[in-house]
């Protein structure tokens, strides 16, 4: 079955979603009545597909929890280093004082 010469901005269907029948009839070289069925969904039925669209749960989550975590990582590094390099600075300073130092590292 041949598609209908296109315009300029349309597309081919292959799925259709919504049922706009004059649309359909373009693709389709068999008559089409006016009309179409839909099937009433089993109240029964859980499983795929889906018959209408499953909304997530929209909650907070954990995500408050993992944004103060690295929130505090962040604050523990950015004032926890400086006092690393000053203790590190201090440090090299001492052993440079020493007298014995040269003798140390030779």
């Amino acid at each position: 079955m041949a598609d209908p010469a296109l315009t300029a901005g349309e597309t081919r269907l292959d799925a259709w979603n919504i049922v706009n029948l004059e649309r359909i009839q373009q693709q389709v070289s068999e008559p089409l009545l006016p009309a179409y069925i839909l099937q009433a969904p089993d109240p029964a039925w859980n499983g795929l597909p889906h018959r209408q669209l499953v909304m997530p749960e929209i909650t907070e989550g954990p995500h408050m929890g993992y944004a103060m975590q690295w929130f505090t990582f962040a604050a523990i590094l950015g004032l926890g280093y400086p006092f690393f390099v000053r203790k590190q600075l201090r440090q090299s300073s001492k052993r440079a004082s020493r007298p014995d130092a040269v003798q140390e590292s030779a």
